[in-house]
C-alpha cells in the first residue's frame, strides 16, 4: 500500500539508471549450464551453480544520486539447480535461491525452464523457454561506508539509517542451444543465443525514523528486450557426477563465467544400487 503513492520512474537501458539495473539483472539470467539430456526419462541432475559478478568502478555505480551506490555487495552468485527429464524428452529445470543472507544481501529468487532437445544428423538443437522472478534485498542507497565516513547524505537524506532496498527482476526469455559431441574432446561443447524480455524494478528503501519507507524516494523501473549469448562445455569426470563451465555475455551489460557441479542419476544406476 505504501508503494501506491510513490513515484515510479521508467528508465531505458541506455540511461545510467537503466544500465546499472540491467547489469545486475543480466547477472541473474537463468542460462542452461549444460546440454539437456533426452535419452533417459526421469534422469536427474542436482547441484549448484556459482556465477562470477564483475566488480563495478565508482563511476559505473554513480547513477541514482550524486554518490556511488553500494552495489558491489557479492562477488559471486550461488544458485542451487535441479534438472529432470520428463516423458517425450522434455527437460525441466528448477532453481531456488532461498532467503538466506550471504555477502550482505538476501535473495529469494525462483527460476524455471522447459527444454525440448532435437537431434538432427548428430547435432543437438534445444529450444528453451525460461521464467525468473523474485527479490534481492540489501543496503545499496544508504550503507555502512557512508555512515563511517560521516557523510552528510547519510545524516540527512538517509535519516541516519541503512536503507532496505529491493531489487526485483522479472524475466521471460527464449533461447536456442546447439551442441555436437566430438570424440576427440574430453567434454561436450555447446553454444547458444537468447532473447530476454524483462521488467525489473529497484525500490529505493530509505527508512524514516519511525521505521517506514520514505515516500520521497521513487521506484525505478527498467523494461527492456535484449539479446545474450553463451558458450560452454560439460564433462562427466566420475560416475554420476557432472561439471559444466560456461561463458555468458549480455551486450552492454556484462561478460562473466559460471560453473556448475552436481550429481547425475538415472534409472539404470538406481536399479544397480
Amino acid at each position: 500500500a505504501s508503494a501506491q503513492g510513490r513515484v515510479r520512474e521508467r528508465h531505458d537501458f541506455d540511461d545510467p539508471e537503466g544500465r546499472l539495473i540491467g547489469f545486475y539483472s543480466a547477472a541473474l539470467v537463468f542460462s542452461p549450464l549444460g546440454v539437456p539430456e533426452r535419452a533417459r526419462t526421469w534422469a536427474l541432475d542436482a547441484g549448484a551453480e556459482v556465477a562470477y559478478i564483475p566488480h563495478l568502478s565508482t563511476s559505473q555505480r554513480t547513477a541514482f544520486q550524486d554518490k556511488p551506490e553500494a552495489t558491489n555487495l557479492a562477488p559471486v552468485f550461488p544458485r542451487p539447480r535441479v534438472s529432470l527429464v520428463l516423458p517425450v524428452g522434455v527437460n525441466a529445470q528448477l532453481a531456488w535461491v532461498p532467503p538466506i543472507r550471504v555477502f550482505d544481501v538476501e535473495a529469494n529468487l525462483f527460476s524455471v525452464s522447459i527444454t525440448r532437445a532435437l537431434e538432427p544428423r548428430g547435432w543437438t538443437v534445444a529450444p528453451r523457454l525460461i521464467a525468473m522472478w523474485g527479490k534481492v534485498r540489501g543496503s545499496i542507497t544508504c550503507f555502512e561506508d557512508l555512515r563511517e565516513s560521516e557523510n552528510i547524505y547519510y545524516a540527512t537524506v538517509c535519516h541516519g539509517r541503512d536503507s532496505d532496498d529491493h531489487f526485483k527482476p522479472q524475466h521471460f526469455a527464449g533461447e536456442v542451444l546447439v551442441s555436437r559431441q566430438m570424440p576427440r574432446l574430453p567434454f561436450v561443447p555447446y553454444a547458444g543465443i537468447g532473447v530476454l524480455r524483462e521488467k525489473t524494478t529497484f525500490d529505493i528503501g530509505v527508512i524514516r525514523p519511525d521505521g517506514s519507507r520514505d515516500p520521497d524516494h521513487p521506484i525505478l523501473e527498467l523494461r527492456a528486450t535484449r539479446a545474450y549469448g553463451f558458450l560452454g562445455g560439460t564433462v562427466n569426470a566420475w560416475r554420476n557426477t557432472r561439471f559444466t563451465s560456461e561463458l555468458f555475455y549480455a551486450p552492454g551489460s556484462l561478460f562473466t563465467a559460471r560453473v556448475f557441479a552436481g550429481i547425475h542419476l538415472h534409472k539404470e544406476s538406481s536399479d544397480a544400487r
